[in-house]
């Protein structure tokens, strides 16, 4: 798969992020049906500890949400989460 054992043990003890390349050499490398393909990113998506948004070149505007979401992250209640989601959703249709 082109990576060293000790980085797969990294990834499987959680020590290092399921990159996207990663999760798609190892899709590949054991030919994943449809159904594995999304157990595999599912559980790619539920291991994942934190996120990083890089704010390089992005206006005034678009940092102060960022940083914004970032503070108050924590104090998010489910219906909050379940309203950001539905905003995101539109976005992507």
């Amino acid at each position: 798969m082109g990576m060293t054992s000790s980085y797969l043990s990294a990834i499987e003890t959680g020590k290092r992020a399921v990159t996207k390349p990663v999760l798609d050499s190892i899709i590949s490398y054991l030919n994943a049906d449809e159904k594995q393909k999304e157990k595999l990113i599912s559980a790619a998506r539920d291991s994942q500890q934190s996120v990083e948004i890089s704010l390089s070149g992005k206006n005034d505007h678009a940092r102060e949400v960022a940083i914004a979401f970032a503070r108050s992250f924590d104090e998010l209640n489910e219906e909050d989460f379940r309203n950001l989601r539905q905003i995101l959703n539109r976005k992507q249709q």
